[in-house]
């Protein structure tokens, strides 16, 4: 019991040492999240900053998602065990970016 006490004051004591580096739990950042010491990773707080997401949760205003649409056909031959199918995908590039490369997993 003591040793569980001692890590929930340990943890206590290095979140909020950690946290006050964070420009989102300082009171002088626009990033600030009132009411919250909680760590808010870098790759969030640069979402906030560019605006493709709000502190709330939802899309901020520079957000987009890219999306493709999936034709697909398949012949299927069970006496024979041959399988033959097509597939058209129509990709949609929404980003304010060029993409130079797909990459297809």
């Amino acid at each position: 019991m003591l040793r569980y006490f001692y890590a929930i004051l340990l943890t206590g004591f290095v979140s909020d040492q950690a946290v006050a580096q964070f420009p989102a739990t300082r009171k002088d950042s626009p990033l600030y999240l009132p009411d919250t010491l909680l760590y808010v990773p870098r790759d969030v707080q640069l979402a906030y900053k560019n605006g493709t997401r709000s502190p709330d949760g939802r899309p901020g205003r520079r957000y987009w998602q890219n999306s493709g649409r999936y034709e697909i056909s398949i012949d299927a031959a069970p006496p024979d065990r041959t399988i033959r199918g097509s597939e058209k995908i129509t990709y949609f590039n929404n980003s304010p970016d060029t993409l130079r490369v797909i990459v297809f997993r």
